[in-house]
């Protein structure tokens, strides 16, 4: 799917975008090494300041907290 696709599809079924704040970014500062991929750490951030659940096939980001769910 497209990304277009992708974000018309989560519209429809009533997800909401939410925006990145600097509250989220400054979460990323005491987040331990577990990843190194500077906007997966964001997201992270983003997921525990908020909270939120955070899907994700990469297993590594499961480290940071219960409220990731690995997806095959």
């Amino acid at each position: 799917m497209t990304p277009e696709k992708i974000a018309e599809a989560a519209g429809r079924m009533g997800f909401l975008e939410l925006p990145v704040t600097a509250v989220h970014a400054a979460g990323v500062r005491r987040l331990p090494l577990h990843h190194r991929d500077p906007f997966d750490r964001l997201l992270i951030g983003q997921t525990l300041h908020e909270p939120a659940r955070f899907l994700t096939a990469d297993r590594a980001l499961a480290q940071y907290s219960d409220l990731v769910d690995v997806i095959a």
